[in-house]
């Protein structure tokens, strides 16, 4: 009996054995392990956004690229690569969708203050040329003139138009229905930025193998006023008190970039150490402090930002960093993160920072607290 039993043991031993060598040779020889990531890598679809972890300060809000977004208060107004406007809460829950037109080849889209209202940038898949479209409340489409070649709200929402004619650029503001003529030079290919209410910062398109100017302009007086001139690789960006302008430059063979803050009451100017551009930064409501998604690496060898634009500088990774302009110093936020992020707004209490993922297209948030 006990002979008999002891072989029953045996034979059932055996059993589970092999059981066991049949499940780990069809089942889990051959998995690997994949470390946790936010981030799509480039051979990958966005597909379905990651569960994020409770320690990590990123999440990522939308499975798929976006045209553009307005934080709104406690919301986030998002633009659809079709044009469909999506209310989305901080932690990219949908609120609820609000449809709009269908629109085919949409680039860009700027959102007004109040989320009802965008303009947006469309390429003509027939001629590849772009023209602008400002999309209101109920998918009315409002067609802009020919050469319109941009257009912002500012903080109230007034709209300003940039348009080319006759060789000349010509800028004119929006109130209701009616539209005035503010300005208007020989000047040609600028970009203007709304700094506050009454004032907007306008410089030549930038390019470090060019030297740049940038103006202030009162669109009430139509006073202007130069702030910087003669610099390669040019581009700017004014805070609402107008007190200071943080720019970055090149040497005139467009390599070498610098970043620098200029003090406009004393003319003071001095370099921060950080490597970035100012569209990859945005001001805090206090003025003196400044957020910036931050290169790894200083482009030393590259022509900036040229090579920037097109893609030939590797910007593989970003360093969010919070700069304070009257001490000058750089406090890191998060380090070396996967990400090219453009477009930067903070939410109303400054504890997050959302950003379009220029690698993905898609729009994340940066919890600051």
């Amino acid at each position: 009996m006990t002979a008999k039993r002891t072989i029953l043991i045996t034979i059932a031993v055996l059993l589970l054995i092999f059981v066991g060598l049949v499940v780990y040779n069809l089942f889990l020889k051959n998995r690997t392990t994949t470390p946790f990531s936010f981030f799509r890598t480039p051979e990958e679809s966005l597909g379905e956004a990651p569960t994020p972890s409770p320690e990590s300060p990123f999440i990522r809000l939308t499975n798929e690229p976006i045209a553009g977004f307005r934080v709104v208060d406690n919301e986030i107004v998002v633009v659809g690569v079709d044009g469909q406007f999506r209310r989305l809460d901080f932690f990219g829950e949908t609120l609820n969708e609000e449809s709009q037109s269908n629109l085919s080849g949409l680039v860009k889209a700027a959102v007004n203050p109040g989320g009802n209202a965008a303009a947006i940038t469309i390429t003509d898949q027939e001629t590849a040329d772009e023209h602008w479209v400002l999309l209101e409340e109920m998918g009315r489409l409002q067609t802009l003139p020919a050469g319109t070649i941009g257009l912002s709200f500012s903080p109230q929402g007034k709209i300003l138009t940039t348009t080319e004619q006759n060789s000349k650029t010509i800028l004119s503001v929006k109130q209701g229905t009616e539209i005035k003529n503010i300005f208007e030079t020989s000047v040609l290919d600028v970009v203007v930025i709304w700094a506050n209410e009454n004032t907007v910062l306008i410089t030549t398109k930038p390019s470090g193998l060019a030297p740049g100017i940038a103006y202030s302009l009162d669109v009430n007086t139509k006073k202007l006023t130069r702030l910087l001139g003669s610099q390669n690789g040019l581009s700017a960006l004014l805070p609402q008190q107008l007190n200071r302008i943080v720019f970055s430059e090149t040497s005139t063979d467009g390599r070498g970039l610098s970043f620098k803050v200029l003090d406009l009451s004393n003319q003071t100017e001095r370099t921060l150490p950080v490597s970035t551009l100012p569209e990859k930064c945005i001001f805090s409501q206090d003025n003196r402090t400044l957020f910036c998604a931050a290169f790894v690496s200083n482009p030393t060898s590259s022509i900036m930002p040229d090579d920037y634009y097109k893609g030939v500088f590797a910007n593989d990774s970003n360093t969010f960093v919070r700069i304070n302009l009257e001490s000058d110093r750089v406090e890191t936020i998060v380090n070396e993160i996967p990400v090219d992020a453009i477009e930067l707004q903070l939410s109303p209490d400054e504890q997050s920072l959302f950003f379009i993922n220029k690698k993905d297209g898609a729009l994340y948030r940066l919890k600051l607290d």
